[in-house]
């Protein structure tokens, strides 16, 4: 009995092994494969009362997911990598405001077309067609579209100086790009709820688009967000970074961050 269980054992990892090599030979998209392969371990053990050992099995059915997520967030990085310097750099008096806004397009049409051909197409698009486990479709879009956004935050974050233009196209770029982060945007299906019901709850999505809101924003502007608690998510020194970023020294910007100052240490009492 105890050499059948050990036997059995090697069956499911055989099984996982020769289908990983190329699961697209056998399943439209990993995740079906993963469904599978969770069903059959469960059932496995619900039929020998627990006397086999799965354990490596089912961690080794769960890296699948991990390399779904690792793969598709290192291919987004790679989008935005070569567009670092005109987005994140300083130094971006050296980019003509035309060649900032025609730099800034190319990458949301090649971020737009990743999306739509590879990450929704895979892993949204056919929800409606086959018997997928929707919740994880939905967590594994959020938790890529996540990290995304939230390196362009933490870059973001960093710019000590951004110019009048330069930040209108940066609010632009964050707002196209949130838009592209949900499937209705540019998905034919439009049956999206679970991953706009999740992304709507991350920080990341909405830091960034309180982020667009202060590029896109007058002083003036940014105090009346404020006293409408619209910067939720931004802490006090990152709000104060952006202004500093944006605006030149002056009495307004001086009164505007103590207001800021003061009601946040008056909040946090």
């Amino acid at each position: 009995e105890e050499l059948f269980y050990n036997e059995f054992n090697k069956v499911c990892l055989c099984f996982f092994m020769i289908i990983s090599q190329d699961v697209t030979k056998f399943y439209l998209n990993e995740i079906l494969f993963f469904n599978d392969f969770c069903f059959l371990l469960d059932s496995l053990k619900d039929k020998f009362n627990d006397s086999l050992y799965l354990n490596d099995c089912y961690k080794l059915n769960n890296q699948t997911i991990d390399k779904i997520i690792i793969n598709n967030k290192n291919e987004l990085y790679n989008i935005l990598k070569p567009y670092r310097s005109y987005l994140f750099s300083d130094d971006s008096t050296r980019f003509p405001d035309d060649v900032l806004k025609s730099e800034t397009d190319n990458l949301l049409n090649e971020t737009k077309q990743f999306l739509q051909h590879n990450l929704f197409k895979r892993y949204h698009d056919n929800l409606d067609e086959f018997e997928i486990n929707k919740q994880l479709n939905s967590t594994i879009i959020a938790n890529i579209i996540s990290t995304y956004h939230s390196f362009i935050i933490m870059k973001l974050l960093y710019r000590k100086t951004i110019g009048d233009e330069e930040s209108l196209i940066l609010a632009n770029f964050i707002q196209s790009t949130l838009s592209y982060s949900l499937p209705t945007a540019i998905s034919k299906h439009g049956n999206s709820d679970g991953i706009a019901k999740q992304l709507g709850k991350i920080q990341t999505y909405n830091k960034l688009d309180q982020i667009r809101i202060v590029l896109s924003s007058s002083l003036k502007e940014i105090s009346n967000h404020f006293y409408d608690a619209v910067f939720y998510d931004l802490d006090t020194q990152e709000l104060i970074g952006l202004i500093c970023a944006l605006f030149i020294d002056s009495p307004t910007r001086r009164e505007v961050i103590e207001d800021i100052k003061s009601i946040r240490e008056e909040a946090d009492s």
